[in-house]
């Protein structure tokens, strides 16, 4: 005589809820990894950016960060201006004055504007803080890599495990080069 061999109902069921319970503890830790990962790697792409920016600026017009102007209203090509820069040598999709998308603990002068990118990153500063940028402390820009979306703080890791990946950064500009202003952009920079 045969006997056939099967999982009861009950089996299955069980092993089931295993996996689900297994799942629903590791699903969301590897999201988060994912998102920390994407901010990073935005952020090198903006940092790398604005320096290309600087670097193709100085080269065509003499001009790079050191040189520019406090007043930097003017947006012209060839302009002393932290706008001219971004307007002619990033892909600029729109201006803002909007306060909403950035942190809270950042100071709501020192993004006063804020210039939209094609890849939605945006770069928040404030125009008369802007100038003469030739040693690194003294132009600050922050930098948002997702644009509007979530989570919208300003990141406070500095290693694995310490403090809040954001998905917003400080940066200092000078000469021909852009350079993480505080512990966390260096961790998201340098750090894997």
């Amino acid at each position: 005589m045969c006997k056939n061999s099967a999982f009861t109902l009950a089996e299955i069921l069980i092993t089931l809820t295993v996996v689900g319970i297994v799942a629903s503890m590791t699903i969301p830790t590897m999201f988060q990894k994912s998102s920390e990962e994407e901010f990073k790697a935005a952020f090198r792409k903006v940092v790398s950016s604005l320096s290309g920016a600087a670097n193709v600026n100085y080269a065509q017009t003499g001009i790079d960060f050191s040189k520019l102007e406090s007043d930097n209203s003017s947006d012209a090509v060839g302009a002393p201006s932290l706008k001219s820069i971004l307007k002619t040598r990033m892909a600029v999709v729109s201006t803002d004055k909007s306060l909403a998308q950035w942190d809270a603990s950042i100071p709501s002068d020192a993004v006063a504007s804020t210039y939209t990118f094609a890849d939605n990153s945006m770069i928040g500063f404030n125009t008369s803080n802007i100038g003469n940028c030739y040693s690194i402390g003294t132009c600050v820009v922050y930098v948002d890599v997702n644009g509007p979306r979530p989570p919208n703080r300003l990141s406070t890791a500095v290693a694995k495990g310490s403090g809040v990946m954001g998905d917003q950064f400080k940066v200092y500009l000078y000469n021909r080069f852009a350079a993480p202003a505080d512990d966390a952009a260096k961790y998201a920079l340098y750090r894997n």
